[in-house]
């Protein structure tokens, strides 16, 4: 026989062929079986879980509602405890075994979702001089991939993060959001406390109800500042100062050095002064001859700090803060100075501003169709170039001591719901019962 047929198939091995498809069949059978049987069971299992929800009353669509919203729920505990895993974790980015003495000065960033704004602000402190000194915390009210690579570019500074565990993303359809069974904010209020809805009892002074995403900033804040002072590991011996700012705000260079002149400053010239104003909303028409003055003036929120002395005065006058009817912490800190301090509050301010708040066009209170936040980024920054020659004064001239501060009258309401203001008091664990 030539060799052309030592190929040709032998009924051995067309056998042999026959048993091999024969087995893959049994497998593909057996794993068909499998899938129906899992398929038949979880539908068994929808089922059951259908009917006996129906049994119990519920309509067809809250029933869909809640089968659906299952996979959310998952992905939510998920989020949940993935930022209790980083705030536990504390970890500080771009150093190994990092410590800060008094003379470092902590930057703390509020931020929630806007990512162009922050990456504006970080490029501000990149141009900052010794940046590299300072710790930058991050405090967020929204995990966002988007965000965290923002923050995760940084390379100039040591770093670390904060997520608020109160927040509306993490608590979406219960309190600190907005419950099923909440007051909407506009109802009127025979109507609800007709109707019994959460917070029927207790509208704010203008007679409306809390709104979750509004209320957030408020405890946002006061958590983060608790937060830094009081609770991480890297702090918790820190005496010196700590700057506040947030994620719409552009920085001059020379904010670091400023900060230690107004510091140097008030140990000398100033004793009273008990915290200090790197930005001011008052534009300067001669920002050459006021880029080394400093004065006494009004309170603003641009770009303040303090150290742990003045916290302790803060923090002591919590009940007034957490009660003040004022969704917005900044009048509610005014307020509680004004009511409680037992020293005056005595805020040192520059007179050219070194924070500029770029944020004016889609802000919480300011949503304006007629600018752009390129077009404010751009503004601050070509405003920073054309006075780099007057920044870094050798030394501050103090000029003008106004004492005179605001009189908070009534806040801005939207803060009366007993459940915000007991979280506000547990954040500070203070008890007013």
């Amino acid at each position: 026989m030539s060799n052309c047929y030592k190929y040709l198939p032998t009924k051995s091995s067309r056998r042999t062929r026959f048993c091999l498809k024969k087995r893959q069949t049994r497998r593909y059978l057996f794993a068909l079986l499998l899938f129906l049987t899992l398929t038949l069971m979880t539908l068994y299992e929808f089922y059951f879980t259908i009917a006996q929800r129906a049994k119990n009353g519920e309509t067809e669509a809250s029933i869909l509602e809640a089968v659906l919203c299952q996979k959310d729920n998952a992905s939510l505990v998920q989020l949940r405890n993935k930022i209790e895993d980083i705030n536990r974790a504390q970890t500080i980015k771009n150093v190994d075994g990092y410590k800060i003495t008094d003379e470092t000065v902590v930057f703390v960033i509020q931020v929630h979702r806007r990512p162009a704004h922050l990456k504006a602000l970080i490029e501000s402190l990149r141009s900052v001089v010794d940046i590299k000194s300072a710790l930058l915390i991050f405090s967020h009210d929204y995990y966002d991939e988007e965000i965290n690579e923002v923050v995760n570019s940084i390379d100039f500074a040591p770093f670390m993060q904060i997520f608020l565990p109160f927040s509306i993303q993490l608590h979406p359809d219960e309190f600190p959001g907005f419950g099923s069974n909440d007051c909407p904010w506009n109802l009127d209020v025979d109507k609800a406390r007709q109707q019994e809805c959460e917070g029927a009892q207790t509208p704010d002074q203008y007679g409306h109800y809390r709104q979750g995403e509004v209320t957030q900033l408020k405890h946002h804040w006061w958590w983060k500042i608790n937060r830094v002072f009081d609770q991480l590991n890297v702090t918790a011996n820190f005496n010196g100062f700590v700057v506040f700012l947030e994620e719409d705000y552009y920085i001059a260079p020379d904010v670091l050095h400023t900060l230690r002149l107004m510091v140097n400053l008030a140990a000398s010239d100033c004793p009273e002064c008990n915290n200090f104003h790197l930005g001011t909303f008052s534009k300067s028409q001669k920002y050459e001859e006021d880029a080394n003055k400093v004065g006494i003036g009004q309170w603003n929120n641009l770009g303040f700090s303090f150290n742990r002395t003045f916290w302790h005065v803060l923090r002591s006058c919590a009940s007034v803060f957490c009660t003040f009817d004022d969704y917005n912490w900044d009048w509610s800190y005014h307020y509680a100075a004004q009511q409680c301090f037992f020293q005056k509050l005595t805020p040192l301010i520059v007179r050219a501003s070194r924070v500029f708040h770029v944020g004016d066009c889609d802000g919480m209170h300011n949503q304006r169709d007629d600018c752009s936040f390129e077009t404010s980024i751009r503004g601050a920054k070509e405003f920073v170039e054309s006075v780099k020659i007057a920044l870094f004064p050798e030394s501050l001239v103090l000029e003008g001591k106004n004492h005179y501060q605001t009189i908070v009258q009534k806040g801005w309401g939207g803060w009366s719901d007993p459940r915000d203001i007991q979280l506000c008091l547990n954040i500070s664990s203070v008890d007013i019962s």
